[in-house]
């Protein structure tokens, strides 16, 4: 009978996940108050620098402990304008998300054409000057 127990037991508990500890990468759910909170950010960000009320696309979107990198494309909330694509880099900070680094256009990784913003040689770079954790950033694309 215990072995029986201790064979059920065994089943059981490998079947139910562990704790989070925090340190897994994550996208967060389409309808989450994290992502809610980090587009807001941008959003404002936009208004305030640009003068821009905008919707997004994400393309990229992957979240790990306090750090954050989404590639997005913004437009017009009646999607009459179409903006350049963006990669931001954010960080919870005091409870906040704050943008760390901002980078339109021609440096969101995709771009072969710049040696600035070949995705693997800038995504290192961020990842060393911000202490970033790589698994945020794209995987690199084929050489």
């Amino acid at each position: 009978m215990k072995l029986l127990l201790l064979t059920i037991l065994l089943f059981v508990f490998t079947l139910t996940p562990l704790p989070s500890n925090g340190t897994e990468t994550y996208t967060p759910a389409k309808s989450s108050p994290e992502r809610k909170e980090i587009l807001d950010t941008l959003r404002r960000h936009l208004k305030n620098e640009f003068n821009i009320d905008a919707v997004f696309s994400v393309e990229h979107f992957k979240i790990r402990n306090d750090w954050a990198w989404l590639q997005v494309t913004p437009r017009s909330p009646d999607g009459k304008n179409f903006y350049e694509p963006l990669g931001v880099l954010v960080r919870l900070e005091k409870g906040e998300w704050q943008i760390v680094d901002f980078a339109p256009g021609e440096c969101t990784g995709d771009e072969d054409d710049s040696p600035d913003c070949n995705s693997e040689v800038f995504f290192k770079k961020l990842e060393s000057k911000f202490k970033a954790p790589r698994e945020i950033f794209p995987a690199p694309g084929p050489e």
